[in-house]
């Protein structure tokens, strides 16, 4: 909720949504600027105005399509997950605005655990998911928070994380999963924003050398008796920001095998999967039938344009010929007015001959 100087809003506001987050986006520094210098109530009201400025606008708090990128597949992956496994808990890093964690509340009944490090989002997300009772919101580090939270489990329960966090500069993946594995539990892990080694149509992070979110960034991670799985839905099929995934599981859980919504293999597997070579005279599937739709409306806007140019050629003509009847008309009223300028003229010269006459008769 809005705390104190907070800035009031009118929801339905129509206002440019970049201007909204470029505003709260500033504040945010504005705030971390007054804290660093020690005045934390400063900053703590200025966190709030920022995410009062991003709770009032619908397609931030919409952002990315919805829960999960607005990936239909990827949901469903999810919903087939949390039947198979029924974990004890869903661990989340990288909460944002709470979008997803919101529909992982409201799709499973244990408690969801989560986690976000800037507080222009944790606010954000506290707001959308303050009436669910099943939800645990942590304004903490990833890697400190899952360190935390896991000694809070018995050794033997099942555990499924979703790790979000990972975003520009700061990339704490390898440290989440070294703290999970290190945990010697039962565990699955699913890891957003991740290459498909297969299927280039899913997108993924890359911020550099040694810092893509691919099968090379677990090697020596992973403990030689976890599997490692991807999407079986190919991305062509995939809705929303088509974003991919991966999937590890340790051996503890077979059960993950049973989804038909993923493949696996161990590590050494999938090292060994070459990676798509780009076809330049083969489009991906997606890319044709887009272009198909492009054709498709170029055409549509072509028909309409001649359309419009017959008809604005028509209508010229109509206007030329309209041109012409009046100047006929014209022409006509012209001989009509002289005629009538004649008769006049006749008429009143006999009118006063009548009357010349008529003084003679008198005489």
């Amino acid at each position: 909720m809005p705390g104190s100087g907070s800035v009031s809003m009118t929801k339905g506001l129509a206002v440019d949504t970049r201007l909204i987050s470029n505003a709260a986006k500033s504040m945010d520094v504005l705030a971390k600027a007054f804290s660093q210098a020690g005045d934390k109530e400063t900053a703590e009201i200025l966190e709030r105005q920022a995410a009062d400025l991003e709770l009032a606008s619908p397609e931030l708090q919409n952002c990315w399509g919805g829960p999960f990128n607005g990936q239909k597949s990827r949901q469903a992956l999810f919903h087939d997950l949390l039947h198979i496994l029924n974990p004890a808990a869903v661990i989340e890093t990288g909460t944002f605005r709470g979008i997803t964690t919101e529909w992982l509340a409201e799709n499973y009944s244990g408690p969801v655990l989560t986690c976000e490090k800037e507080a222009l989002y944790y606010l954000q997300a506290k707001a959308r998911l303050c009436h669910l009772p099943n939800v645990g919101l942590h304004l903490q580090d990833s890697r400190l928070f899952l360190s935390e939270i896991i000694l809070t489990f018995p050794q033997k329960v099942l555990l499924l994380f979703y790790l979000d966090a990972h975003w520009e500069c700061d990339l704490p993946l390898k440290e989440e999963l070294q703290t999970i594995f290190a945990s010697h539990r039962n565990a699955v892990v699913v890891i957003d924003d991740f290459r498909v080694p297969d299927d280039s149509g899913y997108g993924w992070d890359d911020y550099g050398p040694g810092k893509s979110l691919d099968i090379a960034l677990l090697d020596g991670l992973i403990p030689a008796d976890w599997k490692v799985y991807f999407p079986s839905a190919h991305s062509v099929g995939e809705t929303g920001a088509v974003r991919g995934c991966c999937v590890i599981a340790s051996d503890t859980v077979p059960r993950v095998a049973n989804s038909e919504y993923l493949r696996g293999g161990t590590f050494e597997h999938w090292t060994k999967v070459v990676p798509p070579a780009p076809v330049p005279d083969e489009l991906p599937a997606r890319t044709l039938a887009r272009a198909d739709v492009a054709d498709a409306e170029v055409k549509e806007l072509r028909a309409n344009l001649q359309a419009s140019e017959a008809d604005h050629t028509a209508r010229l003509q109509a206007i030329e010929r309209l041109n012409a009847d009046a100047q006929q008309l014209r022409a006509r009223l012209a001989i009509s007015e002289a005629a009538r300028a004649m008769l006049e003229a006749r008429l009143r010269a006999l009118t006063s001959s009548s009357s010349a006459n008529d003084s003679l008769r008198c005489i």
